[in-house]
């Protein structure tokens, strides 16, 4: 018998799937987050440089799975173009956004100094 858990864990790395495969910018982000993981470990970045870096890639995949969901639910429940189905979206693009610079900021924090 299959427990509920390994059901709840399918569904969850199914949902990951579909955002990998159906949206570019989830893909983009993964893709700067191995880069940013790479150079990371080639200028010896502390344990805590290490855990900075880990939680604001989470950070930023996180935004963007939860941005993806938004625009599902949203054309889920619109059959037509929908004022409130717009504003959802652009606020979940908007919540990417500012993850994302929030990102960048940061990892110039972290990147920069190591090569003075």
């Amino acid at each position: 018998m299959v427990s509920k858990f390994i059901i709840s864990v399918t569904h969850a790395v199914e949902g990951l799937g579909v955002v990998l495969k159906g949206h570019s910018n989830f893909r983009i982000h993964l893709g700067l987050a191995v880069i940013a993981t790479v150079l990371a470990r080639s200028l010896e970045f502390t344990t805590f440089e290490y855990a900075i870096l880990t939680i604001t890639i989470l950070l930023v995949v996180m935004a963007e799975i939860v941005n993806t969901a938004i625009e599902e639910l949203s054309d889920l429940v619109t059959v037509r173009w929908s004022k409130h189905a717009k504003v959802a979206k652009d606020i979940g693009a908007g919540m990417v956004l500012v993850v994302s610079i929030g990102a960048a900021i940061i990892g110039w924090l972290l990147f920069i100094p190591k090569f003075y």
